[in-house]
């Protein structure tokens, strides 16, 4: 009966827990056994919410073994109850992803209607329905 290992470079550890306790408690998936590593590569730090979304949905991923969707990018805060807030500047994230390749977004519903010319935008309220339309 060994304690899971949490290890995080680059994502605050703190957050890494909340993300993990919110997975077991609004999506029922056990993470108590599971060891869970992230690593931020190019030794940037990230030190904003935006990032929860897609740090869920890549743990998920990794938990169901299942890929996510090639050329998206997953921008959202995670809340408490498990809902997908929204961040500021968001235009500017879509547009930037656009410019490097990305073709797919995953966001808020609770954000402005945004159109980015070659990006298909999908909204999702909480972390359930995002996970049940990446890997459901």
């Amino acid at each position: 009966f060994t304690l899971p290992q949490r290890s995080s470079t680059g994502f605050d550890i703190r957050r890494l827990n909340m993300i993990l306790a919110i997975i077991e408690k609004r999506l029922g998936v056990s993470m108590a056994k599971s060891d869970v590593y992230v690593n931020v590569t190019g030794g940037i730090r990230i030190n904003e919410s935006s990032a929860d979304l897609g740090m869920a949905l890549a743990i998920l991923s990794s938990r169901k073994k299942r890929h996510l969707p090639s050329g998206s990018v997953y921008i959202g805060e995670i809340g408490l109850s498990g809902e997908v807030r929204p961040v500021k500047g968001l235009r500017t994230r879509i547009e930037e992803a656009r410019r490097v390749g990305f073709n797919r977004a995953y966001l808020s519903k609770a954000h402005e209607d945004i159109e980015v010319e070659g990006m298909e935008i999908f909204e999702v309220k909480d972390l359930e329905e995002a996970f049940s339309l990446c890997l459901g």
